[in-house]
């Protein structure tokens, strides 16, 4: 488990994900892109839930004006 904590503008390092569940607990505008140039991007809402498969690699930031905190859960092996 992890809390994920980020400022407008602030930047996670590129990374990939196993199985993952998260819940927001508080919202904003948070974008991600992946090597083939592909965005992705999604308006979290406080108490929103999502999953996901196993995902590329991608890089990920806080494109909002407000700061983001979620906990991130991932499949361990």
């Amino acid at each position: 488990m992890m809390l994920i904590t980020l400022k407008p503008g602030e930047e996670l390092a590129t990374h990939t994900h196993p199985w993952n569940f998260g819940y927001v607990l508080k919202g904003g505008l948070y974008k991600w892109t992946y090597p083939d140039g592909k965005t992705e991007m999604a308006q979290m809402k406080e108490g929103d839930s999502f999953s996901g498969a196993p995902e590329n690699t991608h890089h990920s930031w806080n494109a909002g004006k407000t700061t983001i905190q979620f906990v991130l859960y991932e499949k361990q092996d």
